[in-house]
């Protein structure tokens, strides 16, 4: 007699009452459907606590979408990009956000990337602009020839733009590394004449009314790989099918965010601890609504942001880095 027959038997001199004291005592899980019982942790290394570009992960989450999937997904901050890579080789995390992917082949040039660029946020310095202080005399990157703009280090995606500022102004500024904590108070201080910053850092104090934009680098025909996520090896190979659902997730998150403004401002309030309703206007129009759903990643963007780090580092080699074996498109969701 099979177990299953004799488990019919069973439950037939039992009746229904003891049916009902027997199924409430089963635990509750085992009752769930497979799906809702397994939750997969997807573990994210973040190198810019704020960056305004990661704001879908946070909505995607606000929406249960993660959730949904079967995903638990836990972002940490790193101390910096290089070491996101040294945890990304050492299975740490599952991925990590590269503020550029130049940055990234810099860091860890000689070893090789322990993964590969999945998918990319930001296909311009949406957000980065130059900033003067409100009663200043410039008016425009013409009028900052020869003057000082901060910028916060010199191999840094703030250097890229202060590289492009000057390319597409057709000046030369005295660039001077002061770092990220510096800029604002030395700016206010007249120490500089400008600087150069993110949206959360220049859009602040341009809110403020102690500055304003002297420059938008957020416009242009060209595109840079601003912003990507890098997945690991190990993620790719094992778990291919929690890391599209984790970026189909963040896709369908995005494009709820770019539909529904209302909606997207009250979540980049919370997001970036803004309270200042003008500024997560800014954010959502300037740089939210920019930003393409699906993620997916080009050659020429990410040529093009090698060969400006290879110009505002003087590092010549890096613009010949091969960019095709740097990303995969393989797991991006594909959008109707």
């Amino acid at each position: 007699m099979s177990w299953l027959h004799s488990f019919q038997r069973c439950l037939q001199r039992l009746g229904a009452p003891g049916c009902a004291v027997l199924f409430a005592c089963l635990p509750m899980a085992a009752m769930q459907p497979q799906a809702a019982r397994a939750q997969s942790t997807i573990h994210v290394g973040i190198s810019l606590a704020d960056d305004i570009y990661l704001a879908p992960i946070f909505a995607a989450g606000k929406l249960g979408l993660f959730k949904k999937a079967g995903l638990v997904v836990r972002r940490s901050a790193i101390r910096s990009l290089s070491a996101g890579v040294e945890a990304l080789a050492a299975g740490h995390v599952d991925m990590i956000d590269a503020p550029s992917p130049a940055v990234t082949i810099a860091k860890d040039k000689e070893k090789g990337l322990p993964g590969k660029i999945v998918a990319t946020n930001a296909e311009g310095f949406y957000g980065w602009t130059v900033i003067v202080k409100n009663d200043s005399a410039y008016q425009s990157l013409a009028d900052l020839r020869g003057k000082t703009l901060g910028i916060s280090a010199p191999a840094s995606l703030a250097a890229m733009a202060a590289t492009l500022a000057m390319e597409r102004g057709k000046v030369d500024f005295t660039v001077q590394a002061v770092g990220a904590g510096s800029l604002i108070p030395m700016l206010r201080q007249r120490k500089l004449d400008a600087v150069v910053a993110s949206a959360m850092v220049a859009q602040r104090e341009v809110a403020s009314k102690r500055a304003r934009i002297a420059y938008d680098l957020g416009f242009g025909e060209e595109t840079y790989a601003v912003s990507t996520l890098i997945a690991s090896n190990a993620l790719m190979a094992k778990r291919p099918a929690e890391l599209r659902a984790f970026l189909a997730a963040v896709a369908q998150a995005l494009t709820r965010m770019q539909s529904d403004r209302k909606w997207s401002i009250e979540v980049l309030k919370e997001y970036a601890n803004i309270v200042d309703i003008q500024l997560v206007e800014r954010m959502h129009d300037n740089i939210i609504r920019r930003m393409k759903p699906g993620g997916a990643t080009t050659s020429r963007a990410l040529r093009s942001a090698e060969a400006l780090a290879a110009r505002a580092w003087d590092i010549k080699g890096l613009a010949w880095t091969d960019a095709q074996s740097l990303y995969t498109n393989d797991f991006v969701p594909k959008l109707k």
